[in-house]
């Protein structure tokens, strides 16, 4: 599936998040540890597998997402997490988000910012509509109409709840059939984990075996990420 640069983007920011949050409570790396070209590599391969096997949901797995307290992209995370928790793998992962976590802070920074300016712009353009809105309004003032326009707001208001209505209890009837493919989903992570088991395997014995035009190779995709967020 093509990807565009914005759901790249958005994937590797949540991997990062992700990875951070889980080496910082499982390993402690000293504060002047250098991360090295081997950490960026094996860092890289599970970044990659992330971005590829992430799904993004639909508007109707989201409702059933809320609704279940379920979220489509489990079995992913706790593919990702048990490849952490082996210390033989999480440890480069480790090194690799303490030598980015200045850049991410920064990173994060700049996300915050510019978050902040979208909602300048909307809250700007939502008073802007409020204020044409408003004119609208006053300019049917006395027309003999005003009972016209009243009962054309509540019906549009009225089939707006009716429509969430629908939404919902389509999404609740979606709970159930989520939940019985929740064991077909196990059976297809379990494949999957095999995928990612052997990447990583390989990146590993190229570590140890120092192919050093592939390791450097692996960290220049992780360079790309590390290029963008301390831009």
């Amino acid at each position: 599936m093509y990807l565009t640069e914005q759901q790249i983007e958005q994937r590797e920011d949540m991997f990062f998040q992700m990875a951070e949050e889980f080496t910082e409570l499982m390993y402690d790396v000293p504060e002047d540890y250098q991360m090295t070209e081997e950490d960026a590599y094996i860092s890289s391969i599970i970044l990659d597998y992330f971005v590829e096997n992430y799904v993004q949901p639909s508007l109707k797995e989201s409702a059933t997402m809320a609704l279940t307290d379920t979220d489509i992209n489990d079995a992913l995370y706790e593919e990702i997490y048990d490849a952490l928790m082996d210390e033989s793998i999480g440890s480069f992962v480790a090194g690799a988000v303490h030598g980015l976590k200045n850049m991410w802070t920064k990173g994060k920074a700049k996300l915050a910012q510019s978050s902040t300016n979208r909602a300048a712009a909307t809250s700007s353009d939502l008073a802007k509509k409020s204020k044409a809105a408003a004119k609208t309004s006053s300019a049917f003032k006395g027309t003999g109409i005003s009972g016209a326009v009243k009962s054309g707001f509540y019906k549009a208001k009225a089939d707006k709840l009716s429509a969430k209505s629908a939404a919902a209890k389509l999404a609740h009837s979606q709970a159930q059939t989520n939940r019985n493919a929740a064991q077909s989903a196990h059976k297809s992570s379990v494949a999957k984990r095999t995928k990612l088991a052997t990447k990583i395997d390989t990146g590993i014995a190229n570590v140890k075996n120092k192919v050093k035009d592939t390791i450097h190779r692996g960290a220049g995709r992780l360079g790309s990420f590390i290029g963008r967020i301390s831009a």
